[in-house]
């Protein structure tokens, strides 16, 4: 996704929670996506890639992705570098 249209993704959540809560342009929104427990796309984004990297560490899950990671325990054993 490019940042344009991140940052545009990003001003559509903006203003859905400025409609909901009933703000004016001018006013913080943070508050209001901490009251609801919502993500900004940004974090929402980091989040997801933490998820994926946890699941590839703990579980060698997706094998697709985790056949691509070299941990430093397997240094030295013939495990082939990153592809």
């Amino acid at each position: 996704m490019t940042v344009a249209l991140s940052e545009r993704l990003q001003r559509a959540q903006n203003y859905c929670l400025r409609f909901i809560f009933n703000l004016d342009r001018g006013e913080h929104i943070t508050p209001f996506f901490n009251q609801l427990g919502v993500l900004t796309l940004k974090r929402f984004r980091s989040y997801h890639i933490l998820m994926l990297l946890f699941k590839i560490i703990s579980f060698k899950s997706p094998e697709y992705l985790s056949i691509k990671f070299r941990f430093l325990g397997e240094v030295g054993r013939g495990v082939p570098e990153i592809a």
